[in-house]
């Protein structure tokens, strides 16, 4: 064996380490490719094939680490805004749902007298609670 032919045998080993541990650290040591080239680094085999190739095609892309937390609480703040955007929509329909029933038993009770819904909605009549009244919700 040559100086030549050792020193690349040794800068094949180099990379091969530096592959292993960047894979391992990357969780992707299990990944065909990575076992591939390190089988080929470590035989000296289709290195010329593998040199022609883009490694960041080819290679495995990790998933990143830094930053998976802050994902979490944007994906978990993003969902709560989504829903919290319709509570005020839902607690609007509500309020209608108990003017309409409360109405429906002012009007029963008060046959003579003419109340228009918005006006009822608004005053209650003391029929509907306060906390339902268009003022109180809106």
């Amino acid at each position: 064996m040559n100086s030549e032919q050792f020193t690349d045998a040794h800068l094949h080993s180099e990379i091969s380490q530096s592959l292993a541990n960047w894979a391992a650290r990357n969780s992707v040591s299990k990944d065909p490719i990575i076992l591939g080239l390190l089988q080929d680094l470590n035989d000296e085999d289709n290195l010329a094939i593998w040199a022609t190739m883009d490694p960041f095609e080819y290679l495995p892309q990790p998933r990143p680490h830094l930053g998976n937390r802050f994902f979490s609480w944007a994906k978990i703040t993003a969902n709560l805004r989504n829903v919290s955007v319709f509570v005020p929509v839902a607690l609007t329909w509500k309020a209608v749902s108990e003017a309409t029933v409360a109405f429906a038993k002012f009007v029963e009770q008060n046959n003579a007298t003419t109340v228009n819904f918005l006006a009822f909605w608004q005053n209650g009549y003391e029929i509907l609670g306060n906390f339902w009244t268009i003022g109180h919700i809106a």
